[in-house]
């Protein structure tokens, strides 16, 4: 399950996903985990738009986990969109992710570079 909700307030654009997480096939039976994603930018040009990127996992979707077992990063982000001619384009976004990663329920330091490139065809 997804839900998305997008705000666009003057040049800024805000959005945010719940998300639920659940594996059907796997060998051992899990319960449906609980994240979120959200994002901030200033839509400068579409080649270039500062901001941030937050995300966390806050456990069993119906037993969230003690907030300092949760996981969530956040820092600044930067995207764009890069023309390659009058019909194709290449979306980028990339952050640099401050934060713990919740891993069978215990912290660890999750500070990441997350690249995320897009070449529709």
């Amino acid at each position: 399950m997804d839900q998305h909700l997008t705000r666009v307030i003057g040049q800024t654009e805000w959005i945010a996903n719940f998300l639920l997480k659940n594996s059907y096939q796997a060998s051992e039976s899990s319960k449906a985990s609980a994240y979120y994603q959200l994002q901030g930018r200033y839509r400068l040009s579409k080649k270039f738009s500062p901001g941030f990127q937050a995300f966390g996992d806050l456990g069993t979707w119906n037993n969230w986990a003690p907030v300092r077992e949760q996981g969530h990063r956040i820092g600044p982000a930067i995207f764009g969109k890069l023309p390659i001619d009058d019909k194709q384009h290449i979306k980028y976004n990339a952050a640099f992710l401050f934060g713990k990663t919740r891993i069978d329920d215990t912290g660890h330091v999750g500070n990441t570079f997350r690249l995320q490139v897009e070449y529709p065809f």
